[in-house]
């Protein structure tokens, strides 16, 4: 990858590349694009890379896992969306990322963390660990503000049926009596991210057990 310059087009490559995390981690990852006419440039790969290998290295730390996988997929897309093994990017917000070292904290961290979202689909396709690990990022990088988006749209009907069904989910595994009960006891605090990460942990390792 030439990162000298970030306005060149990024060569996709044909096959698996192999990438080494910031924490040292190896993976293979594979690019590819939804749409013929999205442009890719170095420095919107560039960007990928670095919210991909964040998230491993996030979620290797708090599931206490050295090894998440091998193979994955990044796909240049419209949306963050993702199976855990193939994550699709939002093209537009990495290159926001790429090209605006004026972007907010905040929009920084609410890209990683939905990149981090989209990875930990590899334990689980409901929307349940999901929800919880992006609420535990952003509470950890300070921003209670975001748990406070989402119980707003879950007020107004917003969510998917999915992502409702995983807050109702992590709503029971904690003892709340609601999805809005479990949120607003996480923006203010009492109810801490030390028990949040310790319930995903274990709900990780129940999937994986699971999955054996």
């Amino acid at each position: 990858m030439n990162t000298d310059n970030k306005d060149e087009i990024f060569e996709i490559p044909h096959d698996f590349e192999k990438y080494i995390t910031p924490a040292g981690a190896e993976t293979y990852l594979r690019f590819g694009k939804r749409m013929p006419n999205i442009k890719v440039t170095e420095g919107i790969a560039e960007s990928a890379l670095s919210l991909f290998g964040n998230a491993y290295d996030y979620l290797s730390e708090v599931t206490g896992r050295e090894t998440l996988g091998k193979n994955f997929g990044i796909t240049f897309g419209v949306n963050f969306l993702g199976s855990g093994a193939v994550i699709e990017m939002d093209t537009d917000e990495l290159g926001k990322l790429a090209n605006n070292p004026g972007l907010s904290r905040y929009e920084k961290d609410l890209d990683q963390s939905s990149v981090i979202h989209e990875v930990t689909h590899m334990f689980e396709v409901e929307e349940n660990l999901s929800m919880l690990i992006e609420m535990i990022y952003m509470m950890e990088k300070g921003h209670s503000y975001r748990i406070n988006e989402i119980k707003e749209m879950l007020q107004k009907k917003e969510l998917s049926p999915q992502h409702v069904k995983g807050l109702e989910d992590v709503s029971g595994w904690i003892g709340a009596t609601s999805p809005g009960e479990m949120l607003d006891d996480i923006a203010s605090g009492k109810l801490e991210v030390s028990i949040l990460k310790k319930t995903f942990k274990e709900k990780v390792d129940n999937s994986v057990q699971e999955g054996l």
